[in-house]
């Protein structure tokens, strides 16, 4: 009984979590173009069919919003802010890793170290700007 109300609040909480981190992206379209960009860029970089590009786009929406929001949040914050979004890139990579084969996550390793794979870079340096700019 107690493991089946642990799973029940964990199941709240990560949708709790999700509706947040899409009306914040509802609230702001770059996050909805950004998310756009790095998944049709990764679709191509890691040659994701279509089923894995609906998936991987779905992550990265609510992965950009969550960043998003951490930056605009914690913009006087600097070490809360590196905190929270290393944690949410670690709980992108393991849905991610869920959703992908092995040999495509070796591959996300490298796209990761392109300028369109460093999706903390692009909302970062946009935050100055505007909300998420991808160029």
């Amino acid at each position: 009984m107690k493991k089946i109300l642990v799973v029940l609040l964990g199941v709240f909480l990560l949708s709790a979590s999700t509706e947040a981190s899409l009306a914040f992206s509802q609230g702001n379209p770059e996050v909805g173009k950004t998310s756009d960009v790095v998944s049709r860029r990764m679709m191509q970089y890691l040659k994701l069919n279509e089923l894995e590009y609906i998936k991987v786009k779905e992550l990265n929406q609510a992965r950009i919003a969550k960043i998003s929001e951490v930056v605009y949040q914690y913009s006087n914050n600097m070490a809360m802010q590196e905190t929270l979004c290393a944690e949410i890139e670690k709980d992108f990579e393991a849905k991610l890793a869920a959703t992908l084969m092995k040999e495509k996550m070796a591959g996300y390793a490298a796209f990761k170290l392109t300028p369109e794979g460093d999706v903390l870079a692009l909302v970062k340096n946009s935050s100055d700007k505007s909300p998420v700019q991808v160029k």
